[in-house]
Protein backbone atom coordinates (compact mmCIF):
# COMPACT_ATOMS: atom_id res chain seq x y z
CA UNK A 1 0.00 0.00 0.00
CA UNK A 2 1.02 3.57 -0.49
CA UNK A 3 3.03 5.08 2.38
CA UNK A 4 3.78 1.65 3.83
CA UNK A 5 7.31 0.83 5.00
CA UNK A 6 8.73 -2.42 3.79
CA UNK A 7 12.02 -4.05 4.61
CA UNK A 8 14.53 -3.84 1.83
CA UNK A 9 15.94 -7.11 0.59
CA UNK A 10 18.49 -7.25 -2.16
CA UNK A 11 16.65 -9.08 -4.92
CA UNK A 12 18.57 -8.01 -7.97
CA UNK A 13 22.08 -9.21 -8.77
CA UNK A 14 23.41 -5.64 -8.54
CA UNK A 15 21.85 -5.16 -5.10
CA UNK A 16 23.32 -8.46 -3.86
CA UNK A 17 26.78 -7.47 -5.12
CA UNK A 18 26.51 -4.08 -3.43
CA UNK A 19 25.43 -5.73 -0.16
CA UNK A 20 28.37 -8.16 -0.34
CA UNK A 21 30.81 -5.32 -1.04
CA UNK A 22 29.46 -3.29 1.87
CA UNK A 23 29.79 -6.32 4.14
CA UNK A 24 33.42 -6.70 3.04
CA UNK A 25 34.12 -3.03 3.84
CA UNK A 26 32.68 -3.50 7.34
CA UNK A 27 34.78 -6.63 7.81
CA UNK A 28 37.99 -4.85 6.73
CA UNK A 29 37.18 -1.93 9.03
CA UNK A 30 36.73 -4.23 12.02
CA UNK A 31 39.96 -6.04 11.18
CA UNK A 32 41.89 -2.76 10.90
CA UNK A 33 40.52 -1.55 14.24
CA UNK A 34 41.54 -4.82 15.91
CA UNK A 35 45.05 -4.50 14.45
CA UNK A 36 45.37 -0.93 15.74
CA UNK A 37 44.34 -2.00 19.24
CA UNK A 38 46.77 -4.93 19.15
CA UNK A 39 49.67 -2.79 17.99
CA UNK A 40 48.89 -0.19 20.66
CA UNK A 41 48.91 -2.84 23.39
CA UNK A 42 52.22 -4.31 22.21
CA UNK A 43 53.71 -0.81 21.97
CA UNK A 44 52.63 0.11 25.50
CA UNK A 45 54.09 -3.10 26.87
CA UNK A 46 57.36 -2.57 24.96
CA UNK A 47 57.62 1.00 26.27
CA UNK A 48 57.22 -0.21 29.85
CA UNK A 49 59.84 -2.91 29.31
CA UNK A 50 62.21 -0.36 27.72
CA UNK A 51 61.81 1.91 30.74
CA UNK A 52 62.50 -1.02 33.06
CA UNK A 53 65.56 -1.97 31.02
CA UNK A 54 66.94 1.56 31.18
CA UNK A 55 66.28 1.77 34.91
CA UNK A 56 68.17 -1.47 35.45
CA UNK A 57 70.97 -0.16 33.22
CA UNK A 58 71.32 2.97 35.38
CA UNK A 59 71.40 0.87 38.53
CA UNK A 60 74.07 -1.40 37.04
CA UNK A 61 76.15 1.67 36.14
CA UNK A 62 76.00 2.80 39.77
CA UNK A 63 77.07 -0.62 41.05
CA UNK A 64 79.77 -1.24 38.43
CA UNK A 65 80.57 1.93 36.48
CA UNK A 66 83.27 0.19 34.43
CA UNK A 67 80.60 -1.70 32.49
CA UNK A 68 78.58 1.40 31.49
CA UNK A 69 79.35 1.07 27.78
CA UNK A 70 78.37 -2.60 27.80
CA UNK A 71 75.14 -1.92 29.67
CA UNK A 72 74.23 0.82 27.21
CA UNK A 73 74.93 -1.50 24.26
CA UNK A 74 72.85 -4.30 25.77
CA UNK A 75 69.97 -1.93 26.53
CA UNK A 76 70.07 -0.54 23.00
CA UNK A 77 70.06 -4.03 21.50
CA UNK A 78 67.12 -5.06 23.66
CA UNK A 79 65.04 -1.98 22.92
CA UNK A 80 65.83 -2.29 19.20
CA UNK A 81 64.59 -5.89 19.22
CA UNK A 82 61.39 -4.78 20.97
CA UNK A 83 60.82 -2.26 18.18
CA UNK A 84 61.34 -5.04 15.62
CA UNK A 85 58.62 -7.08 17.33
CA UNK A 86 56.21 -4.15 17.10
CA UNK A 87 56.98 -3.79 13.40
CA UNK A 88 56.47 -7.53 12.96
CA UNK A 89 53.00 -7.47 14.52
CA UNK A 90 51.61 -5.64 11.50
CA UNK A 91 53.29 -8.08 9.13
CA UNK A 92 51.78 -11.01 11.01
CA UNK A 93 55.01 -12.42 12.41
Amino acid sequence: MAGELTSWRPTSAVARVQAAELSEVYHRTELAEAQVVGIAEVTKHAMFEAMTTNLLRRQAEMVAPDGAEHYALLALAGVTEMAQVIAGVRRGR
